[in-house]
């Protein structure tokens, strides 16, 4: 690699850290510059961008949302947001643990790396919920060799909370409050 990961992975932390503490939208714009860097150094295999059969599969693992979707169903900022969050942390992170560990242990600590950043974003509860998806998309790029997979599964994930957020948090507290 180029640029060691954890070192972009730490600068992503201290502007995130930054963005918590000042809201300045400059900063949640270089975060996003930062998670789309490694696209620029990874290959074209890395990524699995000509995997059109992956772009499939997302969709069809995407299915599960649809009942739960009220409203529109592609909004690209969004998409955008999901697609950069899987380059950084799946076609890079998890690449880079994998090729020194068991794929397990790498979606593993690639997805306490990838909450960590929500958690600074986000100080609610749910943040720390992000892991359980988080493991789910890394397993779909790993078996689909795909940023596609992962991306749009990752996208409807987003969606899906974004529409369905004040219900999940009430679900959330009535859990928690027993």
């Amino acid at each position: 690699m180029i640029i060691k990961p954890i070192y972009l992975y730490f600068c992503l932390i201290i502007i995130l850290f930054i963005y918590s503490k000042t809201n300045s939208l400059i900063y949640l714009y270089a975060a996003y510059f930062l998670l789309g860097i490694p696209i620029v150094f990874i290959s074209e295999k890395q990524l699995g961008i000509k995997n059109l059969k992956s772009l499939v599969m997302g969709l069809v693992f995407s299915l599960i949302y649809m009942p739960f979707l009220k409203e529109k169903l592609f909004l690209p900022n969004l998409f955008l947001k999901a697609f950069f969050e899987e380059v950084f942390f799946r076609s890079y992170l998890q690449n880079t643990f994998q090729n020194n560990l068991n794929i397990h242990l790498s979606i593993i600590i690639t997805s306490i790396l990838f909450t960590i950043p929500h958690i600074l974003i986000n100080s609610e509860i749910i943040s720390i919920l992000v892991f359980i998806p988080s493991i789910l998309f890394g397993y779909l790029y790993a078996f689909n060799k795909s940023i596609w997979t992962s991306s749009i599964f990752h996208y409807f994930s987003n969606l899906f909370y974004i529409q369905n957020k004040e219900i999940i948090n009430k679900i959330l507290e009535k859990a928690l409050s027993n």
